[in-house]
């Protein structure tokens, strides 16, 4: 466990101190301007899929169908995952302040909400965000191991997605490849993370309050 937090310490480390620069800045001058205006609309399209009211809605409606199964270890799990992510991924924004490419300002605007806020380049969040969300569906939907075609059709639709989305913020210029990778080192680790101490300490409680069956 305590590797995945060294390796996305060594890795921000590397990006502040600009040991990514020469590479950031290459990506960014080959695809600026050079994207077709179909494919911009596609790519608009698949990142929107981890925006942050998007989230919220997504978020909602897994925490729903959770609860209509019955699983309340796994909301825990899920509200527990998502909100160290976001809270993270803000703290890391804030932290280093890493101006985004062509000198864009954004603010964090979440209806109304942090308008004034600064939404600093790394990590990116929209990386973090989209490999949490679906991580997590591909955890949840592949528990018990089932090979049938569904289960495989909806696995790559879940691996595929936060790509997509991570090569999306590359393209549109919003980020730098090195923030959408860090944003992936930061939503793999908290998603591993997560899973095991949802595995040791929930499954463990659970198993403590099964009744013992006599005879």
């Amino acid at each position: 466990m305590v590797g995945y937090v060294l390796v996305v310490m060594f890795y921000s480390l590397l990006v502040i101190k600009g040991g990514m620069d020469k590479i950031d800045q290459w990506v960014y001058e080959s695809v600026v301007g050079q994207m077709h205006p179909l494919f911009e609309k596609v790519f608009i399209a698949i990142t929107f899929l981890a925006d942050t009211k998007m989230l919220a809605v997504f978020s909602v409606v897994t925490v729903i169908a959770l609860w209509m199964r019955k699983n309340y270890k796994w909301i825990i799990f899920y509200i527990f995952m998502m909100s160290s992510g976001v809270f993270l991924t803000l703290l890391l924004k804030l932290t280093i302040q890493r101006d985004r490419p062509g000198g864009e300002v954004d603010y964090v605007e979440f209806w109304g909400i942090g308008g004034e806020l600064i939404s600093y380049s790394y990590p990116s969040g929209h990386a973090v965000k989209s490999l949490l969300l679906f991580g997590f569906w591909f955890f949840y939907l592949n528990r018990k191991q089932s090979e049938n075609l569904f289960n495989r059709i909806t696995s790559i639709y879940l691996i595929t997605c936060p790509i997509l989305i991570g090569i999306g913020q590359v393209l549109l210029t919003r980020h730098y490849l090195s923030d959408v990778i860090g944003g992936f080192l930061i939503g793999i680790s908290l998603l591993v993370l997560s899973r095991k101490l949802f595995e040791q300490k929930l499954m463990k409680y659970s198993l403590k309050l099964q009744p013992v069956r006599r005879g």
